[in-house]
């Protein structure tokens, strides 16, 4: 059985054991990007955001 690339990108997130299911989309990250670098967020200095669709297991 073959699988075509859609096909593999679908399985990754629960063969990665990802927590979400899903991979994050570019855009995700942009946004987060341009809210940290708004004056919305002044007073955020040296903090980890952590964008990444939940591939990340959490303590």
């Amino acid at each position: 059985m073959e699988l075509d690339q859609d096909a593999l990108l679908a399985m990754l997130p629960q063969q990665a054991g990802m927590v979400t299911g899903a991979l994050i989309e570019p855009a995700e990250i942009a946004r987060a990007v341009l809210l940290l670098a708004s004056p919305t967020m002044p007073s955020v200095i040296s903090s980890n955001w952590v964008v990444d669709g939940g591939a990340l297991k959490t303590p």
